[in-house]
């Protein structure tokens, strides 16, 4: 993936990197992680910080910016 990781017009890099990507709703997190084609039908539970881990260990991670 190429910097920034954008989905659903939010720049996903600059969200972990300020640490708000907590203040996003649950579905919201949920249709980011299906817009970046992320698996999350294993997440039965209504928890943002399991959708917020995802995101931040196989997406941004990824990214250039998550490896400094």
């Amino acid at each position: 993936m190429r910097h920034p990781i954008v989905a659903l017009s939010r720049n996903i890099c600059n969200l972990v990197h300020d640490n708000n990507l907590s203040t996003l709703s649950v579905a919201m997190l949920r249709e980011i992680c299906e817009s970046l084609g992320l698996n999350v039908d294993d997440i039965t539970e209504r928890k943002k910080k399991l959708l917020i881990n995802r995101i931040i260990t196989r997406v941004v991670g990824e990214c250039l910016c998550g490896r400094n």
